[in-house]
C-alpha cells in the first residue's frame, strides 16, 4: 500500500467505537430481523418529531462534534483547500501557493541532467540494500506510514488522545493529497524501473517518486506534534527522518524523494498549524509577524548529491510568509482546540 493512500487506513485505533449494538443501522441481517419483531413493542402512534430541535447557527464549528470522525475528517479537508493553488514553473518546477504566496516548490532534475541525477541517485539507493535484514519489520510495519511510531513516541493512547489521533489523521490526508499532486505534476521514475537490482521488498506503488509519501505525511505530523509536545520535537523528526529512510531501504525511493518529502511535509504542516490557530505555523502560539512568519516557504530543487541529511539539517531555500496571513479556519480551528484540549 502506498504512503499517498495508506493515512486512510490509520482509522484503525478508533474500532473500539464500531460495536454494532451501537450503530443506528444494523449491518448483520439477524439484528435486521430481530428490529423488525421489536418494533412492535413500541409505540408507533407518535406523530411529528417532538424531540427536534431549532438548527445551530449555519456552518457551526460545534455542529463537528456530532458526525463520525470520517465525515469530520472530510469537511475540515475540504475547507483546508480554499484558497490552494498549484502552478507549474518553468520546465521542470510545481508549487503550490495560498493565494499567491508560496507554501512549498520542487522542482524536478533538468532534462539534460536527468540521466546523470538520476542514475547517482540509483548507486545511492543501492548503497542502502545493505540495511534491509535489520530494517525489515521496521518497512513491513510502516506500509501504511509512521503515525503508530511517532504516537508511540508521543506516548499517545487511543482512549485518552482521539482528539490528537483525529488531528494527526487530519495532518497525514492534507499532506497525503498534496503529495500525490506534485508526484502526478514531477513525473519521476521509481528505481525498480531503471535497474532489476533494486528488487524492492514490497510492491512498488503506481504513481511517481518525487517526492516520499511516506516522508511528506510523516514529517508534516512530526511538526504538528512538535507544535503540540514541544519537548518531543527531537524525537518525533527523527522518526519521521527513519520512517523515510526506510522507503529508501525497502527500494522505492531514491534519497532525493525524502529530501523532497521533509521540504513539502514541514511547508505544509506550518500552514496547517497557522490554519487551525491563526497563529505563527512555527509554533502555533506567536502572532504572526516577520520573526514568527505563518509558515516558511520550501524550495527544494533535486540534485544528484542529495543524500538525504539529519532530521532536522534543511538543503532547501527558506521565505518566511507573514504578510498578509490568510488566518484561521474554524472547523480546523475546532480539530485544533480539541486535540489540545485532550493533552496535559
Amino acid at each position: 500500500m502506498s504512503g499517498t493512500s495508506g493515512w486512510m487506513g490509520w482509522m484503525g485505533w478508533m474500532g473500539w467505537m464500531g460495536w454494532p449494538h451501537t450503530s443506528s443501522v444494523a449491518s448483520d441481517p439477524a439484528v435486521a430481523t430481530a428490529m423488525l419483531t421489536h418494533r412492535s413493542v413500541l409505540n408507533t402512534s407518535v406523530v411529528g418529531a417532538p424531540g427536534a430541535k431549532p438548527p445551530p447557527a449555519l456552518d457551526d464549528p460545534d455542529s463537528l462534534a456530532q458526525w463520525s470522525p470520517s465525515a469530520r475528517r472530510n469537511a475540515i479537508l475540504m475547507s483546508l483547500f480554499q484558497g490552494l493553488h498549484y502552478n507549474t514553473v518553468g520546465a521542470d518546477g510545481f508549487n503550490l501557493d495560498a493565494d499567491g504566496q508560496v507554501i512549498a516548490a520542487l522542482q524536478r532534475p533538468a532534462a539534460k541532467d536527468w540521466q546523470q541525477v538520476l542514475t547517482a541517485q540509483l548507486i545511492g539507493v543501492t548503497a542502502f540494500t545493505r540495511e534491509r535484514e535489520p530494517r525489515l519489520p521496521e518497512v513491513m510495519t510502516q506500509l501504511d506510514g509512521g503515525l503508530s511510531f511517532l504516537a508511540a513516541t508521543a506516548g499517545l493512547q487511543a482512549s485518552r488522545h482521539r482528539a490528537v489521533f483525529e488531528l494527526l489523521d487530519l495532518t497525514a490526508g492534507f499532506a497525503s493529497l498534496i503529495s500525490q499532486r506534485f508526484k502526478h505534476a514531477l513525473n519521476v521514475q521509481r528505481p525498480s524501473t531503471l535497474s532489476s537490482n533494486v528488487l524492492p521488498l514490497v510492491p512498488t506503488p503506481e504513481h511517481g517518486s518525487l517526492p516520499s509519501g511516506h516522508g511528506t505525511e510523516t514529517y508534516a505530523m512530526a511538526h504538528v506534534l512538535s507544535v503540540l509536545m514541544p519537548r518531543g520535537k527531537d524525537d518525533f523528526f527523527a522518526t519521521a527522518h527513519r520512517v523515510a529512510q526506510n522507503r529508501t531501504v525497502a527500494g522505492l525511493h531514491y534519497p532525493m524523494d525524502n529530501e523532497a518529502g521533509r521540504a513539502l511535509g514541514r511547508s505544509v504542516a506550518e500552514y496547517f498549524v497557522h490554519r487551525c490557530t491563526g497563529a505563527s505555523g512555527i509554533d502555533g502560539s506567536s502572532a504572526v509577524s516577520a520573526g514568527s512568519p505563518a509558515w516558511q516557504s520550501r524550495s527544494y530543487v533535486a540534485a544528484e548529491t542529495a543524500k538525504f541529511l539529519p532530521a532536522l539539517d534543511a538543503p532547501e531555500t527558506l521565505t518566511a510568509v507573514y504578510k498578509p496571513a490568510p488566518g484561521k479556519l474554524p472547523l480546523a480551528g475546532w480539530a485544533w482546540k480539541q486535540a489540545t484540549t485532550a493533552l496535559p
